[in-house]
């Protein structure tokens, strides 16, 4: 395995040559994806996108090569990306960093906070409400608070046609291994996140956790499972203002 700027190249045994993938936030190819209504209309409709305020924040709690969380920093929120794996969270690093100022992407991904790192502990050693105090980011701006948005994307199920289709799966599959990422994650997100937890998982995959979702936004490979977050303890007087807030969230 190798990582050269942007590209990161990965020896798999399933092929005679060695897999590339690349992570071009500047290019051509990215911007038409950022400007495909259809994504945009899916994905914003899981987070809730109106009714968010400007400038809100979201985290992408499982990062993998970044292309979510580029599309929800481009509806002009400030994403944090959370990367366990170091070559992915290297790749990733790399492709931030070689974004120009003069490129029309420069603006987007100023919006975006690499953190490598576990989630799970990333939320469990907040005190309080400081999702910060581990001193695993500088995002000043959201130092003590929690974001708005905890978005979890695992990799597809190892038996679907979709996932063995896609060398970047096979790459991620390789250097990242079969463990699961998102086992606990559910309700750790649902004790961090003020507004909602989005799962994205293909179509005709099973429920994260075996949890039902509040709502569902489905496309033709994939779907948007909608979870709203859990009351914490502390948090009990603020109990109506939260129960107003989640009434909001079910107008779309």
């Amino acid at each position: 395995m190798s990582l050269c700027k942007n590209v990161l190249t990965y020896k798999s045994p399933l092929y005679l040559k060695p897999l590339a993938i690349t992570v071009d936030f500047g290019s051509e190819k990215q911007r038409a994806m950022a400007a495909n209504p259809a994504l945009k209309s899916l994905l914003a409709k899981s987070i809730g996108a109106k009714k968010l305020p400007p400038n809100a924040w979201i985290v992408d709690a499982t990062a993998g090569l970044g292309q979510d969380a580029f599309m929800m920093a481009a509806m002009g929120f400030r994403v944090t990306l959370i990367e366990r794996s170091p070559p992915i969270a290297a790749l990733l690093n790399n492709a931030l960093s070689q974004v120009p100022p003069n490129s029309w992407a420069y603006p987007i991904v100023q919006r975006m906070t690499l953190v490598h790192g576990e989630t799970k502990t990333w939320i469990q050693t907040r005190s309080g409400n400081n999702l910060y105090n581990a001193g695993l980011s500088s995002h000043d701006s959201t130092a003590g608070s929690n974001p708005a948005i905890i978005y979890i994307d695992p990799m597809f199920p190892a038996n679907t046609k979709k996932s063995l289709s896609q060398k970047s799966i096979q790459i991620l599959k390789g250097i990242i291994g079969d463990a699961p990422q998102d086992e606990g994650l559910l309700p750790a997100a649902q004790t961090a996140a003020t507004h909602r937890i989005v799962v994205k998982r293909h179509r005709h995959s099973p429920y994260l956790d075996g949890v039902k979702p509040a709502l569902s936004f489905a496309g033709k490979s994939h779907r948007f499972d909608v979870y709203f977050p859990v009351l914490a303890a502390q948090d009990t007087a603020d109990v109506t203002n939260l129960c107003t807030d989640w009434t909001d969230l079910l107008t779309l």
